[in-house]
């Protein structure tokens, strides 16, 4: 019973936990996505420089 009523608590407090770790990664992730992008066009520029 008592592994029951953890395993509860523990799925309550790991959803606020995913959730927030969701909206990290997909901060990130949309970082990651514009700051490539950006390094792509940096990329490019001094491709067409050349």
């Amino acid at each position: 019973m008592e592994k029951k009523a953890g395993a509860a608590e523990r799925a309550g407090g790991s959803t606020i936990c995913d959730v927030s770790r969701v909206a990290y990664v997909s901060k990130s992730t949309v970082f990651h996505v514009i700051n490539g992008a950006k390094q792509v066009s940096v990329k490019i520029e001094f491709v067409e420089m050349k």
